[in-house]
């Protein structure tokens, strides 16, 4: 099952990400995301631009959502996979 995620970036801002968290795989950038493996073990990240968040009349917060899907992979690899991607799209809070 994919792992769906809104999150507060542009797509310019996730291609960034992605070589971060594909550092160290062979990976395929396309225009709506990145592959990685075949198509028995592989890892495909897509993505799709949404409206962006208005948080108030002037200030507003880009949006894409991004999906992950696993073939061949175990639950445990998915975890720590996953662990890595939000570790590389962390941003500070305050």
């Amino acid at each position: 099952m994919p792992t769906v995620k809104d999150m507060a970036l542009t797509p310019d801002e996730f291609f960034r990400g992605a070589a971060l968290v594909m550092q160290g795989r062979e990976y395929r950038v396309e225009s709506h995301g990145v592959e990685t493996g075949t198509a028995e073990r592989g890892i495909s990240i897509s993505i799709e631009l949404l409206p962006p968040r208005r948080l108030s009349g002037l200030l507003s917060l880009p949006r894409t959502q991004v999906t992950i899907s696993f073939r061949g992979y175990g639950a445990e690899e998915e975890v720590l996979f996953l662990q890595r991607f939000d570790r590389v799209f962390q941003r500070a809070g305050g």
